[in-house]
């Protein structure tokens, strides 16, 4: 036993790290062996060290992972399941494919992220310098001419100068809220609420769906293949997976199971699948190669996924160019159409 620690360990590191003891136990070295191994390559990685000696002191894996309280749950339970099944090299293996396909996609998110919030930042500020120093300037030019700006544009100009006495703390509460959602983001509450979020907005349940139901099909590919039985996995499922649209998903098969349908009658009744990945299911359960069918249908699923964000941020890109054309249009036509209007008359 030993003391939980904050670190978290990024999907890409969890992904090196299943994927290296895989390679040790393929290669005939006992876990205890591996981790040693493993630790030699990382002295200084603390937790990987007492995770070796806890292990060396005959705990479980899976004892060592959820006493450091820094792996996720999702890897606790394979890892109990590997050790369980006697399978400890496969479930890490697909647990190394998993982060891995996890960290890529997370990459592609905070691409499809950072895209519009960089503009959308560099056009506040241009905005902002046009609101609180350009516009001041016309102002005196208008009152040099004996006249006043439109009232459109007077009213632009009284919030750039109310904006310009607050701009500081404004600044302040936004990176303040920013490091708060980015924190809250990492905790499993917090993402738990991202996530739900995420699956009921209107422009990313879809993408959601998407990648719960990837998850599933990677979960349940990996149970059957560790040699779990349909009953034991549906039992494990819960589990592993946090979603709740996929645990009712779950729970609705295990009902239509247990009134007498078949597996395959089951899933589809669930409408989990439709068109021809419902069809592959099919085919899966009764060609006896349903781990196959669904690690591939959670391959396909990633795809989508991934596509999905890069159609969003196509989608994105244009609103967010003509919104920012017509503000700025805005400001630009309500002082200089007074100007104009005053130099022609002036002419």
């Amino acid at each position: 036993m030993f003391m939980k620690t904050t670190k978290q360990y990024s999907w890409r590191e969890l992904s090196f790290f299943c994927y290296q003891l895989s390679l040790m136990l393929r290669s005939g070295l006992t876990l205890s062996d591996g981790l040693n191994s493993i630790c030699g390559e990382n002295p200084d990685d603390e937790i990987l060290n007492r995770i070796a000696a806890a292990v060396e002191d005959r705990s479980t894996l899976k004892r060592a992972l959820e006493d450091a309280g820094c792996f996720p749950q999702y890897m606790v339970s394979m890892v109990e399941i590997g050790e369980s099944s006697g399978r400890l090299d496969d479930v890490l293996y697909n647990l190394s494919d998993f982060y891995d396909r996890e960290d890529r996609l997370r990459s592609r998110v905070i691409s499809a992220i950072a895209y519009p919030a960089l503009i959308i930042v560099m056009v506040a500020i241009v905005i902002s310098i046009l609101v609180i120093k350009v516009m001041p300037i016309f102002n005196k030019v208008f009152n040099g001419l004996g006249t006043q700006m439109s009232a459109s544009a007077r009213m632009i100009m009284n919030i750039g100068d109310a904006a310009s006495k607050y701009a500081m703390a404004v600044v302040i509460v936004f990176a303040v809220a920013m490091v708060a959602v980015f924190f809250i983001s990492r905790t499993r509450k917090g993402s738990a609420f991202f996530g739900d979020f995420a699956s009921k907005f209107f422009l990313t349940y879809k993408l959601s769906r998407k990648i719960m139901v990837s998850r599933f099909t990677s979960a349940f590919s990996m149970l059957i293949s560790s040699g779990y039985n349909m009953d034991s996995a549906f039992e494990l499922l819960p589990a592993i997976i946090s979603d709740k649209f996929i645990r009712d998903k779950i729970d609705g098969i295990k009902d239509r199971i247990g009134k007498g349908a078949s597996t395959a009658e089951a899933f589809r009744d669930s409408h989990l699948f439709t068109g021809m990945y419902a069809g592959m299911v099919s085919v899966g359960f009764k060609s006896s190669a349903i781990g196959e069918v669904m690690q591939r249908i959670s391959e396909v699923y990633q795809e989508e996924a991934e596509s999905s964000i890069n159609n969003l941020v196509s989608l994105i890109e244009p609103v967010l160019v003509s919104a920012i054309s017509i503000i700025i249009g805005i400001i630009l036509v309500s002082v200089m159409l007074p100007l104009i209007g005053i130099i022609s008359s002036i002419g």
